[in-house]
């Protein structure tokens, strides 16, 4: 921390992202001592992992379109979020969620709005097949007045650990013509955190096609 804040000067808040875990280094221990060593605020990917940094002195945010799977039955829904798991001046905010089924094309994106006024994010995914959108707008100042530096595709398995059979079974999920900033293949860096894990490894993996750029995130259902 030392490093960053003698490199961006003292008056600038310093954001550090914190997710799956805090890449495996545990993520609760890390969080407190980035507070501690002057972290105005931290990133995760997921609702369920910012839960994990509940009692944390600093906002910790979420913004994000999500595939998910089971969170009400067995079936696809995919749904706009965004999330603090400390500050109640940025309460959880959603968009209704819309079913997705497999074989369905679906659309997603985030970007920052400027009406004139204020500045904002829409956080955005269509259902192709059905037209049906999940689309939420929030305020820039209501979520937490941040800029977001790295986009990430994440498969998190939430309460599952090795029970594959709760995992869908189609067994993988396909994104395609990803762009990030107008780059129509971004350089992605892929990681299995649970692989070879006895607690939580259901096979899952991440692959990119080099020639094509399409992201594929798999998993094992037995």
């Amino acid at each position: 921390m030392k490093v960053v804040r003698d490199a961006v000067g003292p008056g600038v808040l310093i954001n550090v992202v914190v997710k799956a875990d805090a890449y495996g280094l545990g993520a609760a221990r890390v969080a407190r001592r980035l507070v501690q060593a002057g972290a105005a605020m931290l990133t995760v990917y997921s609702p369920s992992q910012a839960e994990a940094l509940e009692g944390v002195s600093v906002p910790v945010l979420v913004l994000q379109p999500v595939l998910q799977y089971g969170e009400h039955g067995p079936g696809w829904q995919l749904q706009s979020w965004f999330v603090d798991a400390n500050d109640h001046k940025y309460p959880v905010v959603t968009a209704p969620a819309i079913t997705v089924e497999p074989g369905h094309q679906i659309t997603s994106f985030m970007v920052q709005t400027d009406d004139g006024h204020n500045l904002g994010w829409t956080v955005s995914g269509t259902n192709i097949n059905t037209g049906a959108n999940s689309t939420l707008h929030i305020a820039y100042s209501k979520a937490g007045d941040v800029d977001y530096d790295y986009a990430m595709l994440v498969n998190e398995n939430i309460n599952v650990n090795t029970q594959c059979d709760r995992m869908p079974a189609s067994t993988n999920v396909s994104f395609s013509k990803v762009s990030v900033n107008g780059e129509s293949k971004p350089q992605w860096t892929t990681r299995a955190n649970c692989a070879g894990n006895p607690q939580c490894d259901c096979g899952n993996a991440a692959a990119v096609d080099v020639d094509t750029g399409d992201v594929t995130l798999s998993w094992k259902y037995e």
